[in-house]
C-alpha cells in the first residue's frame, strides 16, 4: 500500500534500480530543458544589462555612476522587504503540492501588496535625506523599478514551480531590454543624464511588469485569490528564515556600497561599482542551474535520499569548475574593459574587479550549497550563515574600505564568500551523515520486492 503518497515514495531510493534510472534520466532531460531555456534568456538579459553598463558609465562619469549604483543598490535593499521570503516558499510548496495554488497564491499576492506600504516610506525618507537634485530624482526613479522588479517575484515563483523556466526567461529578458532602451533612449534624447536615465529605466521595467503578469494570468490562470488567514500566518512563519536569510545576504552584497559611500565617496563607489555590475554578469549562471535544479531537489528530499545527494556533488562540482572559469575569463578581460571603455576616470576599477574575479568560484558553489540546505528544509540555516556574514562583512569593509577604497570592499567580499563556503559545507556535512544514518535504519522489508 502507497497511502496516496507518489510511487517514488514507497522505497527510499525510487522504488527500485531500473525505476531510479528512469526517473534520473528524466529528471536530467528536464534540468537541461530548464537551464537551456533560463541560459537563452539569461545572454539577452545580461547582454542587456552590459550595454547599459557600458554605456552608461561613460556617460555618467564615476561621479554620477557612483550615485545610480547608490541607488540601485539601496532601493534593492529595501525592496526585498517586500518579498517576505514569499518567492522560495511559494517555489517549494507548488512544486510539493499544486493544488494549493488558488490560496496560496491568493495570500501571497495580498501579503506583498500590504509590504509596500512601508516600502514607499522608506523610500521617502531616504530620498529626502539626500537632498534636492539628480541622486533624489534617480533614488525615487529606481526605487519604482526595483519595487516591480520584486513584485514580479510572485509570477517568478509560479514560473519556477511549474518548472516553465522558459516563461520566466521571457520575463527577465524582456524586463532587462525595455529598462536598458528606456534608459539609454532617455538619455540620449534629452541629455539630462542620471535622472532621464532613471526616468526611462522606470518606464520601461513598468511596461515589463505588466507583461509579466499578463503571461502569468493567460498561461496559468488567476495569479491571486481569497485571503487565508490561516494560512497566512503559517506562510510568514515558515518564510521568515528564508527572508531574513535574504535581508542578511542582501546586506553584505549590496550594503557594502553603503559602507564604501560613507567612508570614501561617489567617485569611489563609481570605481567599485562598475567592477561590481561585471561581477554581477559573470556570477548568474549558478543562478540559472539552481533555479532549473531546486524542483527537483525539494521532491529528492522527501522521496529518494541518495538521488539527492550524488545531486548535491554533481551540481557542486559543475559550479566550482564553471565558476574558476567565468572568473580567469574576467580577470583577463578587466584592464580592456575600464580602461578602453569605461575610460581613466574608471582607473580604480581594475583591482577590484581582478580581487571580484577570485571570488566568482566561491560565489558559484555558494549558491548551490544555500539551495541545498533549503531543499533539506534547513533554510532556518541559511538565515543564521547570512547573519553571521554581516558582521565579518561590515567589519573587513570598516577595516579596508577607509584604506583602500574600491579594492578593499572588494577583499571584503571575497573575505565574506570564504566564511559562507565553510558555514555551509560544516552544515551539509552534518545533514549528509543523517541521511546516510535513516537510511541504514531503514527496515529491509519497507523496500519494494520482486512480485
Amino acid at each position: 500500500m502507497t497511502s496516496g503518497t507518489p510511487p517514488e515514495a514507497a522505497a527510499p531510493d525510487g522504488g527500485g534500480p531500473v525505476r531510479e534510472r528512469a526517473g534520473i534520466s528524466a529528471d536530467l532531460r528536464r534540468a537541461f530543458g530548464n537551464m537551456a531555456a533560463k541560459a537563452g534568456s539569461m545572454v539577452i538579459e545580461r547582454v542587456a544589462q552590459l550595454i547599459l553598463i557600458l554605456a552608461a558609465a561613460p556617460i555618467l562619469g564615476v561621479v554620477s555612476f557612483g550615485r545610480f549604483s547608490f541607488a540601485n543598490n539601496v532601493t534593492a535593499l529595501l525592496a526585498f522587504g517586500t518579498d517576505l521570503g514569499l518567492t522560495l516558499w511559494t517555489t517549494r510548496a507548488l512544486a510539493r503540492e499544486p493544488v494549493q495554488s488558488p490560496s496560496v497564491l491568493g495570500t501571497a499576492y495580498h501579503l506583498r501588496l500590504w509590504a509596500t506600504a512601508p516600502y514607499f516610506i522608506a523610500l521617502g525618507g531616504v530620498a529626502l535625506s539626500l537632498g534636492p537634485g539628480e541622486a533624489r530624482i534617480a533614488m525615487l526613479a529606481i526605487g519604482v523599478v526595483s519595487l516591480a522588479r520584486a513584485l514580479l517575484d510572485h509570477a517568478r515563483a509560479v514560473f519556477r514551480a511549474r518548472e516553465r523556466i522558459g516563461d520566466e526567461g521571457k520575463v527577465n529578458a524582456i524586463g532587462a531590454s525595455l529598462a536598458t532602451i528606456g534608459g539609454l533612449a532617455a538619455v540620449v534624447l534629452t541629455r539630462h543624464g542620471l535622472p532621464a536615465m532613471a526616468l526611462g529605466m522606470m518606464a520601461g521595467t513598468l511596461v515589463s511588469m505588466v507583461y509579466g503578469f499578463a503571461l502569468l494570468g493567460r498561461r496559468y490562470g488567476p495569479w491571486t485569490g481569497p485571503f487565508d488567514r490561516t494560512l497566512a500566518r503559517r506562510m510568514l512563519r515558515q518564510a521568515l528564515p528564508f527572508w531574513i536569510a535574504g535581508i542578511f545576504s542582501l546586506a553584505y552584497s549590496r550594503g557594502d556600497v553603503v559602507v564604501l559611500r560613507a567612508l570614501t565617496g561617489d567617485a569611489e563607489v563609481g570605481a567599485y561599482r562598475a567592477a561590481g555590475q561585471l561581477y554581477d554578469v559573470a556570477k548568474t549562471l549558478p543562478v540559472a542551474v539552481m533555479t532549473a535544479m531546486f524542483p527537483q531537489l525539494a521532491r529528492h528530499f522527501r522521496f529518494a535520499r541518495a538521488r539527492l545527494r550524488r545531486a548535491e556533488w554533481g551540481v557542486s562540482a559543475s559550479l566550482t569548475a564553471a565558476g574558476i572559469l567565468t572568473a580567469a575569463a574576467l580577470a583577463i578581460v578587466a584592464g580592456f574593459v575600464a580602461r578602453r571603455i569605461f575610460g581613466p576616470g574608471f582607473a580604480r576599477t581594475v583591482p577590484a574587479l581582478h580581487i571580484l574575479s577570485a571570488a566568482l568560484p566561491l560565489v558559484f558553489l555558494n549558491c548551490g550549497l544555500t539551495h541545498f540546505l533549503v531543499a533539506r528544509d534547513l533554510g532556518v540555516l541559511n538565515m543564521v550563515f547570512a547573519g553571521l556574514m554581516v558582521p565579518v562583512n561590515v567589519v573587513a569593509n570598516v577595516v579596508l574600505s577607509r584604506r583602500m577604497g574600491a579594492p578593499g570592499a572588494a577583499w571584503s567580499m571575497l573575505i565574506t564568500e570564504a566564511a559562507l563556503s565553510l558555514c555551509c559545507l560544516l552544515a551539509l556535512s552534518v545533514a549528509r551523515r543523517q541521511d546516510a544514518e535513516v537510511t541504514a535504519d531503514t527496515p529491509v522489508s519497507g523496500r519494494r520486492g520482486p512480485r
